[in-house]
């Protein structure tokens, strides 16, 4: 079962999954790794070793089992083999992991616009920060984020955490009969 802590600071989400999330997360990036190693699938101008791929690939899937923890009950598709415009949790919510606290919430410049895209960071694992959100839509009516000459070599938008929406705005639309926030 996919479980783990939960508390509030703030506007932020501290989330700690427990042993077996999180090593249930690693087999996902594995296989997530091994699957695109096997089809030699474009690894979306990331460049690195197999190793810093697979670590990256591991730290994105821890990063969404902590936003499955934070929004249970809500359908992961951590193995799903057709990928394209399917969301990481539920219906249209898609996990932006970044390895560091400071970093921005970074979306491709195809970012669906009925999507929401959530921060979460890995800086101080086993506890993954939760930082807010935005619409895809929202996203791209930001020239001034985009960065033509990101450094995977394709352009994407970086969203200053200043701007997300709190996270518990997303848990009212993912759950409208709970009661306000988690912690």
């Amino acid at each position: 079962m996919i479980q783990g802590t939960i508390r509030r600071v703030g506007t932020l989400y501290y989330v700690r999954p427990n042993d077996y999330p999180l090593e249930y997360a690693d087999n996902v990036g594995a296989v997530r790794q091994g699957t695109a190693f096997l089809k030699r699938r474009d690894t979306q101008g990331v460049v690195g070793s197999f190793w810093e791929l697979l670590a990256g690939n591991c730290m994105g899937a821890r990063c969404e089992v902590a936003g499955k923890i934070l929004f249970n009950p809500i359908r992961w598709h951590a193995l799903a083999e057709k990928i394209f415009n399917l969301p990481d949790l539920g219906d249209f919510i898609d996990v932006k992991g970044r390895s560091l606290f400071k970093h921005e919430l970074g979306v491709d410049t195809d970012a669906l616009d009925d999507f929401a895209y959530l921060l979460i960071t890995a800086e101080y694992a086993p506890e993954y920060v939760v930082h807010g959100w935005l619409w895809g839509r929202e996203i791209k009516q930001h020239p001034e984020w985009l960065d033509d000459k990101a450094k995977r070599g394709r352009a994407s938008y970086f969203c200053p955490q200043k701007e997300l929406r709190d996270t518990d705005e997303l848990i009212a639309i993912v759950h409208p009969d709970r009661k306000k926030g988690i912690a």
